[in-house]
C-alpha cells in the first residue's frame, strides 16, 4: 500500500521530469531499503537496508544539482551517520547478548536503554525533531 501510494505521488509529482526513470529507480531503492529495515529479522540485512536508506536520502536529497541542494545532503548524510552510529552500538549488544536475530533477543537489566538507543537512531535517519534542518 505504501508502495502504491509512493509511486502514484511520484507520477503525478514529476511526471513531466527530464529523468523520471532515474528518479524512480532512486524511489524503489529507497522503497525497497525500508522493506529490509521492517521486515528482514537479520541483523545483516538490516544493516544494509540502513545503510541503503542513507545512500538513497542522500541522492534524492541531491538530486537537483545544485549548491543549495548539496548542502541539505551533505547535512543529511551527517545525521545519517549519527543514527549509524547507534544501530551499530544496538548491533554490538545484540551480539553480545549471543544472537543475530531480533526476535531471539532476550533483554537483561543492564541494556534496557537499546529500545532508547533504536528509537533514537530511527530519529536521526527520518530526520525528526531535533535532527531536521
Amino acid at each position: 500500500m505504501i508502495r502504491g501510494s509512493v509511486a502514484t505521488y511520484c507520477k503525478w509529482y514529476i511526471a513531466e521530469e527530464l529523468y523520471y526513470n532515474r528518479f524512480m529507480g532512486l524511489v524503489w531503492l529507497f522503497v525497497l531499503s525500508i522493506v529490509f529495515i521492517i521486515l528482514v529479522p537479520n541483523l545483516v540485512i538490516l544493516l544494509i537496508g540502513w545503510d541503503g536508506l542513507g545512500l538513497t536520502s542522500f541522492l534524492l536529497v541531491a538530486y537537483y544539482q545544485n549548491n543549495k541542494r548539496l548542502s541539505a545532503a551533505m547535512l543529511t548524510a551527517l545525521t545519517n551517520r549519527i543514527g549509524d552510529v547507534l544501530v551499530l552500538i544496538s548491533i554490538s549488544i545484540f551480539l553480545r547478548e549471543g544472537g543475530w536475530l531480533i526476535y531471539r533477543y532476550h533483554p537483561v537489566q543492564i541494556w534496557l536503554n537499546l529500545g532508547f538507543i533504536v528509537v533514537f537512531a530511527g530519529i536521526t535517519k527520518r530526520a525528526q525533531m531535533p535532527f531536521c534542518a
